[in-house]
C-alpha cells in the first residue's frame, strides 16, 4: 500500500527546499538570492510602484485583459516566493539588483 502525502506536508517540504537553496544558516537570503529576488520584484511588478494600466495595441483606450492577467500572475508568483522565503515588506524594498 502506498501512503498519500498531505498537501500541507508537500508545501512544507517545498518551502524548506526553497529556503535551503536561498538562505544561509542565519535564515537570511544569500547575496545571490537577494539579487534574483530584486530582479523578480521589479519584473513581477512588486516594486511598490502603482500598477500600469494595460492598453490594447490597437488603441481606442481599451484595457487589455490578457496583459492584466499576465501581470497579476507574475505578481502572485513573486508574492508566493516572498512568503515561502519569509521576506518582509521592508526586505523587499531593500533588495538591490545589479
Amino acid at each position: 500500500m502506498s501512503q498519500q502525502i498531505s498537501q500541507r506536508t508537500k508545501a512544507r517540504v517545498r518551502q524548506q527546499a526553497l529556503r535551503a537553496m536561498c538562505c544561509g544558516p542565519d535564515g537570511k537570503l544569500h547575496k545571490n538570492a537577494r539579487v534574483v529576488m530584486a530582479h523578480l520584484r521589479d519584473f513581477c511588478g512588486a516594486d511598490g510602484r502603482p500598477p500600469q494600466i494595460m492598453i490594447r495595441p490597437e488603441g481606442k483606450g481599451a484595457i487589455d485583459p490578457m496583459a492584466l492577467a499576465m501581470a497579476d500572475g507574475r505578481r502572485q508568483v513573486f508574492d508566493l516566493l516572498a512568503r515561502m522565503l519569509a521576506v518582509t515588506l521592508e526586505d523587499r524594498h531593500n533588495l538591490e539588483d545589479l
